[in-house]
């Protein structure tokens, strides 16, 4: 994912939430996290909203990387 700041706009924090929640890519959450230190305060709002939807799979996605590191 980005660690441009620029690229930060709602699509792409939606895209980052697919990713966290779909796959559990830590770099995608990880985007969502700093997005809530964005100068734009649209910005930081649809990361508050995204990362409220990610915290409840969370124990989805821990099993995920579980179910990842048992197939290796």
């Amino acid at each position: 994912m980005s660690t441009n700041i620029a690229d930060r706009d709602p699509l792409y924090l939606f895209a980052c939430h697919l990713e966290w929640r779909s796959r559990g890519n830590l770099a995608a959450y990880e985007d969502l996290l700093a997005a809530l230190n964005d100068s734009d305060c649209d910005i930081r709002t649809v990361a508050e909203v995204l990362l409220g939807e990610a915290r409840q799979h969370v124990g989805q996605a821990g099993e995920v990387l579980k179910h990842d590191e048992a197939t290796k």
